[in-house]
């Protein structure tokens, strides 16, 4: 039995303003609700990129939180598990007068996720150098990847020789492995390329030094960010 009524208005109800049409739930099963609305997928963050399309091809969805000074984020309130039905109809068919825009992304960094860093722990091109390894171990399916001294110049502006202490130290902490391998460019000209392999688990082993104490929460907010984000790569690591 439906425990709404048909004509109920959960913007009315409680008190929120909205520039959405009233929607009417029906009050049994029609053809017209079928036709209507739609189950749609979420993207399992747990999960690698090519795993949430393995099955098939069909779209995902994330949900965006959004808070009162306009911040945005993932929000992974729902698991893959949960259903969401949406009325495609007026999806397709409204207008939204207000576009909520995340004025951060028009830059290069994030100041102020790049200001949780210790700065005494990792220097201005080590938070860059560190967050590109991250990110192209995503990128790779969460498996080796090959970067030569001069894409790293290319892509980050950090030169051969600074690249070379930061790999040197990075290194050391246990966060990669690096083989190197002789190739040729597209030139023909013999190039050393750099192949990389990171080890996740050592990287959330030195996140409290990363980022500093877990006792504040703002800081530590990265370190849980973080080991979501290298989650799919432990689980592949462990073979699970």
């Amino acid at each position: 039995m439906n425990e709404f009524q048909p004509d109920w208005n959960f913007h009315k109800e409680n008190e929120i303003e909205s520039n959405l049409p009233p929607q009417k739930l029906p009050g049994a099963y029609s053809e017209d609700f079928e036709e209507s609305f739609k189950e749609i997928q979420l993207y399992n963050h747990d999960i690698s990129f090519e795993e949430n399309f393995q099955q098939d091809n069909t779209p995902k969805y994330i949900l965006i939180e959004i808070n009162s000074i306009g911040e945005m984020q993932v929000n992974n309130v729902l698991s893959p598990n949960d259903k969401i039905v949406v009325n495609m109809k007026d999806f397709e068919q409204f207008n939204f007068e207000r576009y909520f825009v995340d004025y951060d992304t028009i830059f290069g960094t994030r100041l102020l996720n790049f200001m949780q860093y210790d700065s005494s722990f990792f220097v201005c091109d080590e938070r860059v150098f560190f967050e590109a390894l991250l990110i192209k171990y995503k990128k790779s399916n969460f498996t080796s990847f090959y970067w030569s001294k001069e894409k790293i110049f290319k892509e980050l502006g950090i030169k051969k020789d600074r690249a070379e202490k930061i790999i040197s130290r990075f290194k050391e902490l246990g966060i990669i492995s690096v083989e190197n391998k002789r190739s040729i460019s597209s030139e023909g000209r013999p190039q050393q390329v750099n192949y990389f392999f990171l080890h996740p688990e050592k990287v959330i082993e030195i996140l409290p030094k990363v980022f500093g104490d877990e006792e504040e929460e703002r800081i530590f907010q990265g370190h849980r960010d973080i080991q979501k984000y290298l989650k799919p790569g432990l689980r592949k690591k462990k073979g699970k």
